[in-house]
């Protein structure tokens, strides 16, 4: 799962997941988990869980929301080789840098928590 603006990400197993509303489920208790183990908690609380009740899949926005998901997914397979778990292949996710997103300095390649981690502030303020 990614927010589009950001490409932050949380990975979750998909092996038994049978219908929409067990999915739904178990994103969202994943989320929780990963945010909080990721010190995005507030965030979680704030702005994820008030409006859980209305998930939407939608198509990508753009080209560049595309490599990006690309690049998640590639990586997610060499850290998935490697042995990692999937909380753990959010973090690294997480801290990749990305050609899409930009920093706080306007620079391209940077780092989805980092850029989430900005706009929550910004929707805080």
């Amino acid at each position: 799962m990614s927010n589009t603006p950001s490409m932050y990400s949380c990975v979750m197993p998909s092996k038994d997941i049978a219908g929409i509303d067990f999915f739904l489920s178990n994103l969202l208790s994943t989320m929780a988990e990963f945010m909080k183990s990721d010190e995005q908690n507030e965030n979680y609380e704030r702005f994820i869980a008030p409006t859980a009740a209305n998930v939407v899949f939608a198509k990508s926005l753009n080209r560049s929301v595309t490599e990006s998901m690309s690049n998640h997914v590639h990586g997610s397979k060499l850290y998935l080789s490697d042995g990692l778990y999937s909380h753990e292949i959010g973090l690294q996710l997480n801290n990749t840098r990305l050609p899409a997103l930009t920093d706080s300095q306007g620079h391209h390649y940077a780092k989805p928590r980092e850029v989430f981690t900005r706009l929550a502030r910004t929707l805080q303020s």
